[in-house]
């Protein structure tokens, strides 16, 4: 049965369950200090740290967590970006003037994305664009 997560242009990792007592799963791979993963464990705490994992509850009360994506962007990526922003401005009606709640929801999402990507290839970068 796959979980069906709130839309997002953020990138994120597979849906966790998360335990009935309230602990938080740990991220595949990225609990243990293995020699020569120190740079791959820092890069996942400081990419948890600027962009926290969100959790959500599905129909059936289950409540999940996910993580932000820790795969790089290609420029595909960087154009169903700009398509998925553009479509998701006409479909929840953003004003093109003036304060617009819609619009800033929609430019955070895309900003946030932007900091994950920058993330990935520079951990010190994303710390200053956040």
């Amino acid at each position: 049965m796959s979980v069906v997560a709130p839309a997002s242009l953020l990138k994120y990792d597979d849906a966790l369950l998360v335990a009935g007592d309230g602990t938080v799963p740990k991220r595949r791979g990225g609990g243990a200090k293995k020699q020569g993963s120190a740079d791959n464990w820092q890069l996942e705490e400081i990419l948890n740290s600027v962009l926290p994992p969100r959790t959500f509850e599905s129909d059936s009360g289950s409540t999940y967590m996910q993580y932000v994506g820790k795969t790089p962007a290609t420029r595909l990526d960087v154009l169903v970006l700009q398509e998925g922003l553009d479509k998701k401005l006409l479909e929840r009606q953003a004003r093109e003037m003036g304060i617009c709640p819609v619009r800033e929801d929609l430019y955070s999402q895309g900003f946030n994305e932007l900091i994950r990507q920058v993330t990935l290839n520079g951990p010190e970068r994303g710390l200053l664009l956040l």
